[in-house]
C-alpha cells in the first residue's frame, strides 16, 4: 500500500478580492468544493511571483501555463494581495496591466533561470525536460509580452 502525504495550507487572512466557483466531485461519494476560479488563481501566482524572497523555478512554469491558456488576471485581488504582503504592502500603488508586466519585465530580468531549472526539473516528465533549456530573460520576456498584448487580460 502507497502512503500519499498531502500538506494542506490555510490562509487565515486572505485578502479580499477573490471569485469563487462551486465544483462538484462525484468520487468516493458526491460532494462540493469552493474553490478560486482561474483569474483568481492566476492573481496569486503573480502576487507570488513578485514577493517571494527567493525564485521558486514551479511558480515561473505555472505562469507559462497561465499565458498558454490566456487566462485574465483578477486585478482585484492581486492589488489586495500586494498591499496585504510583499514590498507594496501598505502603499497605494495603482496596479492595472501596465504595472503588472513593468514589475514582471524586472523580475525577469533578475532571475537566474539555470537555478529556476533546477528547482522545476524534477517535477517534470521527461519528455517536459528538454523545454528547460529555453529557460532565460529572453524566453519569458516574450511570454510576457503575450501578457501585455493580449485583450482578455482583466478580469
Amino acid at each position: 500500500m502507497r502512503k500519499i502525504r498531502i500538506k494542506l495550507e490555510v490562509d487565515t487572512n486572505p485578502p479580499n478580492g477573490a471569485i469563487v466557483e462551486s465544483k462538484y466531485l462525484n468520487f468516493p461519494f458526491l460532494s462540493s468544493i469552493a474553490a478560486h476560479e482561474l483569474p483568481s488563481l492566476f492573481a496569486g501566482k503573480l502576487h507570488a511571483l513578485l514577493c517571494r524572497d527567493y525564485i521558486k523555478g514551479r511558480d515561473w512554469y505555472d505562469f507559462l501555463w497561465y499565458i498558454a491558456r490566456k487566462c485574465p488576471i483578477n486585478l482585484t485581488l492581486l492589488q489586495a494581495a500586494l498591499y496585504q504582503t510583499g514590498p507594496w504592502m501598505n502603499t497605494s500603488q495603482q496596479i492595472d496591466i501596465d504595472w503588472v508586466c513593468n514589475s514582471l519585465f524586472t523580475k525577469i530580468k533578475s532571475i537566474d533561470w539555470q537555478h529556476a531549472v533546477l528547482d522545476v526539473q524534477r517535477f517534470l516528465k521527461p519528455e517536459e525536460l528538454p523545454s528547460l533549456s529555453l529557460w532565460s530573460s529572453a524566453s519569458f520576456e516574450s511570454q510576457l509580452k503575450l501578457l501585455a498584448d493580449s485583450d482578455t487580460w482583466n478580469s
